[in-house]
């Protein structure tokens, strides 16, 4: 057409079909373009050009694009393939920019499937060099090992995250099948409920095992999200496994029935490191502290850090308070150590929602704001986890001895009495802590009515 040679193509004006082509279809095509040339070696052909349909594609005169195509770019492929005509959020860049579809496909013949430039893996990794690198990897995802790139990217471009064919957990659980039901419990992590394995794992390969971004045991991997979680209580208390970045020894790092997405019950958790059961240690256990009992560590406990001894949550009497709110509500909320009375064991303070004239007295404030002093926090061989029979533990304070002291008890031995039978061993109305109901000649201190108060 250049050279205006018309003939070369169709029939002198003078012939008795004048301008008709000389051949039909390829044929004509073939005297000039050699197959074997335009196959290069390939044995998967393109349609069009199997079937001998040059002009699907080429213009016979003339074009504005080059090789004479009819449409310029990927708008003819678009024409047959128009399926993969998207407009993607994350699109390929072979496909979108340079030489468009033929970044990767033949136009004519090609050696492999899809009319690929070359084999997936060797195609994919010719501009991908980075992820190339990740063959070197200890361990690396087996579809990739295997060069199946499409097995989790579409190569024309995707809605999703890296041109993932769907979303991250959707690609992941088409293989990994029984991990779906595996990872939804009731407390879920949060990558794994947006589908977000890659905020934990690599896709490629990695140097750790299960393609994590880092070790299990490498705090790294769970302070990228929890890093303010993550900083030590510093002068104060930090759990061993929380310090050294175990997370994994307590938590499921996917998902779990258990809240705080604990491996097992707190209980049982607590109990598999912190010593041996305590029934093995008290012989004889009189008494068990209702969160013990339970299992609820964390209800006086931190499971990763705190600013006080013991990793408690707050410090005496708060943290009993917390719990004993009839207790709370019968002391004085003001108490302080401004009020208290230098050597008394009974101090008043004034009651807010009370009466101007009732007075509240509470108990050894000292003691009061330790209630360690008096009881033990988990099992005791007492009653109310008290630390040691009541006789001692009262007479720790006061001496049985003295003579108000046997005078007020009509001279009966301490070691035959029981405190908690009159008194009250926290907050009382009464300045001797006697109970809110007591027999009016008792309480009148009127003992005599009834008892007989001299020594034989």
């Amino acid at each position: 057409m250049a050279t205006l040679d018309c003939a070369k193509c169709h029939n002198a004006a003078a012939a008795q079909d004048p301008f008709a082509i000389t051949e039909q279809g390829a044929k004509l095509c073939e005297e000039c373009h050699k197959p074997a040339d335009l196959k290069a070696g390939g044995t998967i052909e393109h349609q069009p050009f199997s079937e001998g349909k040059c002009n699907s594609c080429h213009a016979p005169h003339a074009s504005e694009n080059p090789v004479l195509l009819v449409k310029g770019g990927n708008t003819l492929c678009f024409a047959c393939h128009a399926a993969k005509n998207i407009s993607a959020e994350v699109p390929h860049k072979a496909v979108t920019d340079g030489r468009g579809c033929l970044s990767c496909h033949q136009k004519h013949a090609a050696k492999t499937a899809k009319l690929l430039l070359a084999e997936e893996a060797p195609l994919c990794l010719g501009c991908h060099a980075k992820t190339e690198a990740a063959q070197k990897d200890h361990i690396r995802h087996a579809p990739f090992t295997e060069g199946k790139c499409n097995a989790c990217h579409n190569p024309h471009g995707s809605n999703f995250y890296a041109m993932l064919k769907s979303k991250t957990d959707t690609v992941c659980y088409a293989c990994h099948f029984d991990a779906e039901i595996t990872f939804l419990k009731t407390n879920t992590h949060l990558p794994v409920i947006e589908g977000k394995c890659e905020s934990c794992h690599r896709s490629h390969g990695a140097a750790n095992d299960k393609f994590l971004l880092a070790a299990s045991d490498d705090p790294k991997l769970c302070a990228d999200c929890h890093d303010t979680l993550m900083q030590e209580a510093v002068g104060g208390s930090n759990h061993e496994y929380f310090k050294n970045g175990k997370c994994l020894k307590c938590h499921n790092p996917h998902g779990s029935d258990i809240g705080g997405m604990i491996v097992a019950k707190q209980g049982f958790l607590c109990y598999s490191c912190h010593g041996t059961d305590p029934r093995e240690e008290i012989k004889e256990i009189a008494s068990k502290h209702d969160p013990v009992v339970a299992g609820e560590c964390t209800q006086c406990h931190s499971p990763h850090k705190a600013n006080l001894k013991d990793l408690l949550l707050a410090d005496y009497p708060d943290l009993c308070l917390t719990c004993h709110t009839d207790l709370k509500a019968r002391m004085n909320p003001d108490l302080n150590a401004d009020t208290a009375e230098s050597g008394s064991s009974a101090v008043p303070a004034e009651k807010k929602d009370a009466p101007a004239a009732v007075k509240i007295y509470l108990h050894a404030p000292s003691d009061l704001r330790n209630c360690r002093i008096c009881h033990v926090p988990h099992f005791a061989a007492q009653r109310a986890l008290m630390v040691r029979p009541i006789q001692p533990l009262c007479g720790k304070c006061h001496d049985y001895k003295t003579p108000s002291f046997r005078t007020a008890h009509l001279n009966i031995d301490a070691d035959l009495m029981d405190c908690s039978k009159c008194h009250d061993a926290h907050t009382s109305t009464d300045p001797k802590f006697f109970k809110a109901t007591v027999h009016k000649p008792f309480a009148d201190r009127i003992c005599k009515d009834c008892h007989i108060v001299e020594k034989p």
